[in-house]
């Protein structure tokens, strides 16, 4: 069975750098996603559109793995 995928993304960003990512699903569902610190790695919405959120969540331990490599 298919995993739904992201249809619409959004970051929400609060004080001091801190940021959440809520998807919408091509099912109807919602959820939070991850959040993250803007001033350590960064996400544009339309970039998660047609990923499913277990890819979502890979990207963002990619960036943070680069991040914390750099």
């Amino acid at each position: 069975m298919n995993k739904p995928t992201i249809t619409n993304a959004q970051i929400i960003q609060h004080a001091f750098g801190y940021c959440q990512v809520h998807a919408t699903f091509n099912d109807g569902t919602s959820q939070e996603l991850f959040n993250y610190y803007s001033e350590e790695i960064s996400f544009r919405e339309p970039e998660f559109t047609g990923m499913t959120a277990d890819e979502a969540r890979q990207l963002r331990h990619k960036r943070d793995v680069e991040y914390l490599q750099s």
